[in-house]
Parts: structure tokens; C-alpha cells; sequence
């Protein structure tokens, strides 16, 4: 329980600080998890519509799930996005079925500078977006005994020179085998 109250806790400071790093470019377009409406505000329609009073939106990129899965995203986004009418956010959920889909659509999205606010991706990516800058360190969202909360593998893969760049929710393994 504490670990989920913490997770959930820090999941909705990490939305709060990188709600204004999204670059400096268009955030991707997509289906929000709750209506279906098209995200891609560039950032200086964000920063206007900040000065004007309108909600900021934060936009999420992340695999398809299972149905459950789904419906846990739908609930929760739509019960932030009612408690924080001036920070919208919006999931763009893309389908893994080709198993290099996301992927690809995140290298895509690095070249044309459409990249989400925030974005899912595998540990072992971590070093490669890290080292082409498309992800920012989060070293001051996780405290060291934050960190002791994790597997210890899942806190290395998350980090690149020295910084702290994921926290992978879970730890698997692709294949598990005994006799």
C-alpha cells in the first residue's frame, strides 16, 4: 500500500513538473483516453493559453494494454483532469502489436520535434534517449530512499550517467524456465 500511495503520489508530481517540458516543440497528436479529442498544442500555444488563463495539457504517450489496463488509465486521467480543471491531460494509447510500432513512432516523433510530454519507454532505451537529449533527467523527483522502494536493477537501467531519468513501474522478465 505505501509503495502505491507513493508511486501515485510521485506519478502526480512528475505530471506537474514536466507539464512544462515538452520541449520546444508540438506535443503528439492523439486520442485523449477519455473523449477523442486531438492534443498537438505547440509549446508557445501553451505558454499563451497559460497567460490567458486556459488549461496547460499534458500529453501521454504510452502501449496498449490489457482491457482492464485501459480502464484503470480512462478512470484515473478522467478524475485528474475533473480535480485539475488547469492541467488537462490526454493519453495517446498506440498499438504494439508490430512490436517496433512505438518505437517507431517515438524516433519519427524525435526527428520532426513531436514528441509528447510525457512518454513511455522500455529500460533499455533509457541510455539512447537519454544520450539524444529526448528525455530530461527527473533526479529531483526520487530521493535516494524513494529509490530503495525499487529493484535495484530497475533503478540502473533507469539511469544514465549519474542521472535518473525513468522509474519503471515493474520488472519482468521474457522467459522463465525450470526442469
Amino acid at each position: 500500500m505505501k509503495k502505491r500511495a507513493i508511486s501515485l503520489l510521485l506519478s502526480a508530481a512528475l505530471l506537474l513538473s514536466l507539464s512544462a517540458c515538452g520541449g520546444g516543440a508540438k506535443t503528439g497528436e492523439g486520442s485523449s483516453a477519455s473523449g477523442g479529442e486531438k492534443s498537438g498544442e505547440s509549446t508557445a500555444a501553451k505558454e499563451e493559453n497559460a497567460k490567458n488563463g486556459a488549461a496547460a495539457t499534458v500529453t501521454i504517450w504510452s502501449p496498449t494494454d490489457l482491457a482492464v489496463i485501459e480502464q484503470w488509465w480512462t478512470e484515473h486521467i478522467d478524475q485528474w483532469n475533473k480535480e485539475h480543471p488547469d492541467i488537462q491531460v490526454k493519453r495517446e494509447a498506440i498499438d504494439r502489436s508490430d512490436s517496433y510500432a512505438y518505437e517507431n513512432k517515438i524516433t519519427t516523433a524525435m526527428t520532426s520535434g513531436d514528441l509528447p510530454d510525457i512518454l513511455f519507454v522500455d529500460g533499455p532505451t533509457i541510455s539512447y534517449y537519454a544520450e539524444n537529449q529526448t528525455i530530461i533527467p527527473i533526479d529531483d523527483v526520487w530521493t535516494e530512499e524513494d529509490k530503495k522502494d525499487f529493484v535495484a536493477s530497475t533503478v540502473q537501467q533507469d539511469s544514465y550517467n549519474g542521472h535518473m531519468y525513468a522509474m519503471g513501474p515493474t520488472e519482468s522478465s521474457v522467459a522463465l524456465y525450470y526442469n
